[in-house]
């Protein structure tokens, strides 16, 4: 999108269209109004960090993001994911240099013109597809939530795949935590 502002006030935009290259669209005008809406074609990841067989969802949950590869790929590491003792050999998803890093709670949404955080829910950056990704929490932050829910940090691996054929849509999964009071 291009925005011409113009001397008297008035502006215009245009668009790059694929097949049509760059037009404008509409004559100047002084009350122009622009939706531009991010289209993705890249799919992301949401989760929602809960209390096993509850819906009360926890905030502060700590995760980093890593991407399973083949055995032998530059980088990898072959971990544990669960308490079956199966294994897989990934690499970081790294961003800026670090490993992408996401929190419980961090998620936001518009409703209407008022930005609000979503309980327990963290969305990851766009991803490319045709990939298993694993989501690995690393800590359980937060006022309370070491004192009233269990972490096990052997066994804190989440997996979800990602179809070649995903274009821009979002992949939901709840990761559980036990109260301690259940152990």
């Amino acid at each position: 999108v291009l925005i011409q502002i113009n001397p008297d006030g008035t502006a215009r935009y245009g668009v790059v269209d694929e097949t049509e290259g760059f037009q404008w669209n509409g004559d100047s005008s002084a009350n122009l109004t622009i939706e531009v809406k991010d289209y993705s074609t890249k799919p992301r990841i949401r989760f929602t960090k809960k209390v096993y067989g509850e819906d009360t969802t926890i905030d502060g949950a700590r995760f980093e993001l890593y991407m399973q590869v083949e055995k032998g790929t530059a980088g990898a590491q072959e971990v544990t994911v669960n308490s079956e003792g199966d294994k897989v050999w990934v690499v970081p998803v790294m961003e800026g240099g670090h490993i992408v890093t996401i929190d419980s709670g961090s998620a936001e949404d518009v409703d209407g013109n008022k930005l609000h955080k979503l309980p327990g829910q963290a969305i990851t950056p766009k991803l490319e597809p045709g990939h298993t990704y694993w989501l690995k929490e690393t800590e359980l932050t937060g006022p309370n939530n070491n004192d009233n829910y269990y972490f096990d940090p052997e066994n804190c691996w989440t997996s979800v795949e990602i179809p070649p054929s995903a274009k821009g849509e979002e992949f939901s999964v709840e990761i559980e935590n036990y109260r301690k009071t259940h152990l």
